[in-house]
This record gives C-alpha cells, sequence and structure tokens, in this order.
C-alpha cells in the first residue's frame, strides 16, 4: 500500500502570494516533508540542478508538479496534438526534479451531450495515456462534484457555450478511465468533491487502488 504524505499545497495558503522559494521555505519550516508546485514556478527559479538544491536545503521533496501536460481534454485539436509532443520533455524536467505526479482536470461540463463527448474524451485520455508511457510520470485528473457549487458559479462556467454535464463523479472517473485501459492516467481523489457529488464509501473501494494518484483531504 503506498504511503501518504503531506504535502504543503497552494490552497492552504489563503490567497497568499508566495514565491517558489517562500513556499520550500515554508514546507521545510513547518514540517511538511512535500511541497506541490508548478514547472512553470520551477524553471522561472532557476535549472533542475537549482532547484534540487533549494528542495534539499529544506529537506522537503517534490509533491505533485503540474504542467506537464498543458491542454485540456477538449482543447482544439492542434492545440492537444502539441501539448502532447511536449509531453516527454517536461516528464523528464519533472523527474529530474526528484518527482513522479502530475495533476489536471476532467472536464465538468461539455460543449456536446455526454454520449457525444464521451468517445472524444475516452481517445484523447488514451492518446494522453500513450503519451506517458516510459516517462516514470503519472498524472492524477480531478473531478469536481459540482452540486455543491452554487448556482451562479456554474452559471459562470457555462457561459462559454459548455453547457452539457460531463463528468462530475469518482463512478463517472472510473468508468472512462476503465474504458481507457488506463496505465499513467489516474486519479485525483478530493474528499470534498466527492463528498459533493454525493460519493459513496462503495465507490471509493471500487476505485483500483493504482488510480488514485493524488489525494485531497
Amino acid at each position: 500500500m503506498a504511503r501518504i504524505r503531506p504535502t504543503l499545497h497552494g490552497s492552504q495558503l489563503g490567497g497568499g502570494n508566495l514565491s517558489f522559494e517562500e513556499k520550500v521555505v515554508l514546507a521545510g519550516r513547518t514540517g511538511y516533508p512535500a511541497v506541490d508546485f508548478s514547472l512553470a514556478e520551477a524553471h522561472a527559479y532557476g535549472d533542475n540542478a537549482k532547484v534540487r538544491h533549494l528542495l534539499d536545503e529544506n529537506g522537503v521533496v517534490p509533491g505533485t508538479i503540474g504542467g506537464v501536460v498543458r491542454a485540456g481534454v477538449f482543447s482544439p485539436e492542434e492545440e492537444f496534438a502539441t501539448a502532447l509532443e511536449h509531453v516527454h520533455a517536461l516528464a523528464a524536467d519533472v523527474v529530474a526534479l526528484g518527482g513522479s505526479t502530475t495533476g489536471g482536470g476532467i472536464s465538468r461540463f461539455a460543449a456536446m451531450p455526454k454520449a457525444e463527448a464521451w468517445p472524444i474524451a475516452v481517445e484523447r485520455l488514451k492518446r494522453m495515456d500513450a503519451a506517458l508511457d516510459g516517462t516514470g510520470v503519472r498524472i492524477g485528473l480531478e473531478f469536481l462534484g459540482c452540486p455543491v457549487y452554487k448556482p451562479e458559479t456554474i452559471t459562470h462556467w457555462t457561459s462559454r457555450g459548455e453547457t452539457h454535464p460531463f463528468i462530475q463523479s469518482l463512478a463517472e472517473t472510473n468508468e472512462i478511465l476503465h474504458e481507457v485501459k488506463s496505465r499513467n492516467v489516474g486519479i485525483t481523489l478530493d474528499s470534498y468533491h466527492w463528498y459533493g457529488s454525493d460519493g459513496t464509501i462503495a465507490q471509493i473501494r471500487e476505485t483500483p487502488g493504482a488510480w488514485i494518484t493524488l489525494l485531497h483531504i
């Protein structure tokens, strides 16, 4: 069974805008063994050796390193294909920094009915899964339990024309990953969104352990 490692995440900062270095120092000072950050933050700070030195100096390791897959499931084809072309190089940076996981989201709404959007998402996720093969990096996709949000928030999301509910639960995320036969694409299981989608303990037990890439509590 994988060990759960507490990690300093940006959502814990209460809206504070800390620099990459400040986050790493804060994680070390407050006893977190790991810190979440993006490749963009790391690259802005310096080369991989400089970033590793900062982490080592503060006694922390990378948690989630974001920014490996830089397109969404329903992004325009050219944008999606270009993003996949960069996956190997970006994943290599993650590994060089001592990381093995990255994060992303799974669309909560689509611009077309779910029955039409589903096969498109399956095909895209299969390509994403293949792009991560051999990199040593896995991605955890996070679903959002939309029923917990205020109506005006959902109206804001759907104002771009994405009006059809798509994946908003752990059960749906499991279903699509089973169809993908995923090896490298897993789940960011967020307790808030699981609860907000009327998730059940049975759904968690039915989820292959290897798919729970990241855990947000």
